[in-house]
């Protein structure tokens, strides 16, 4: 068996891609923390190019695309494939024939770090393809290279699996194991009467309150019920039938922020990414990287 070549390897979940797929690359990419997106050489062929899949990476070395053709027979319908061409301008990785051949088996896309050709017939096609340019030069097919492994793609790093969305702006890249939270927090922040705050919080008012807001230094007492992006129930105050009591400096930091924008006797939603939140590591009965949804009511302020 080659060592270099991997089959198998979890993919982010269709669901997932069909949420994503409904939003702005610009959108994922700030409600995931402004990370992951390629570096702004990769762009689409076409602006009217659309992508949305699970990344299938490969590794060549630059101005070889051996690896891309024994790639195209392994490619899952869906698959993107993510090139590593080295930011290679000296000759096409890939033209017509093998973007024909990507999209007869149903393949969702092509985001290459390296040079195409047969640029005007790829327009015609349809079939979306980035790049970083376009040379007529053809490439060699000697040189092995490595399939679904970590690669460097124009900047950033990508695994296997993980959530690729490119428009007109250019390509994101989400982390597999964050992409439904990401496609939730894109939801999220695009309705009515959600306001997104500067370090991610999305902060939703159910009820208004009335006079004072607190601040980090003071202690508030409240109820609340915690849930997961998928309704799963992780905390509830109501369950226990008593509010919660604590100093608002010595909670989760979007709890820290959220609250002080709530007057006694209010009812907010906040709708926290996993790093306002308890992060990669997660917590008992929560998973590691999990955005966390909170109905909040404030009681009182001291």
């Amino acid at each position: 068996m080659n060592n270099d070549i991997r089959r198998d390897f979890e993919r982010v979940s269709p669901e997932t891609v069909r949420k994503a797929s409904g939003f702005a690359a610009s959108i994922l990419a700030d409600v995931a923390g402004r990370r992951g997106t390629l570096d702004g050489r990769i762009q689409p062929v076409s602006p009217s190019m659309r992508l949305a899949g699970p990344a299938f990476t490969i590794e060549v070395r630059a101005g070889d695309n051996l690896m891309i053709h024994a790639a195209i027979g392994m490619a899952k319908p869906g698959d993107v494939f993510v090139i590593d061409g080295k930011a290679d301008r000296t000759c096409a990785l890939m033209g017509s024939i093998m973007i024909n051949a990507c999209k007869k088996l149903g393949l969702g896309g092509v985001v290459l770090d390296a040079a195409v050709r047969d640029t005007e017939e790829l327009r015609e096609l349809g079939f979306p393809v980035y790049a970083i340019c376009a040379n007529p030069n053809g490439p060699t097919k000697f040189v092995p290279g490595r399939i679904n492994w970590p690669i460097s793609c124009g900047g950033i790093s990508v695994q296997p699996g993980d959530l690729i969305v490119g428009d007109a702006d250019g390509v994101v890249v989400v982390e597999r194991e964050k992409a439904a939270s990401t496609a939730f927090l894109a939801k999220a922040s695009t309705e009515s009467g959600a306001t997104k705050t500067e370090s991610g919080l999305i902060y939703r008012e159910v009820r208004p309150g009335t006079g004072d807001s607190p601040k980090a230094t003071d202690t508030v007492k409240v109820n609340y019920r915690g849930t997961l992006v998928n309704g799963t129930e992780f905390d509830s105050s109501y369950k226990r039938n008593e509010p919660a009591q604590f100093p608002l400096n010595g909670v989760v930091r979007c709890w820290t922020e959220g609250v002080q924008k709530m007057k006694i006797g209010g009812k907010s939603v906040l709708i926290c990414p996993s790093d306002l939140a308890y992060g990669d590591q997660g917590r008992p009965g929560i998973p590691g990287g999990a955005t966390l949804i909170f109905e909040i009511e404030l009681l009182s302020i001291s």
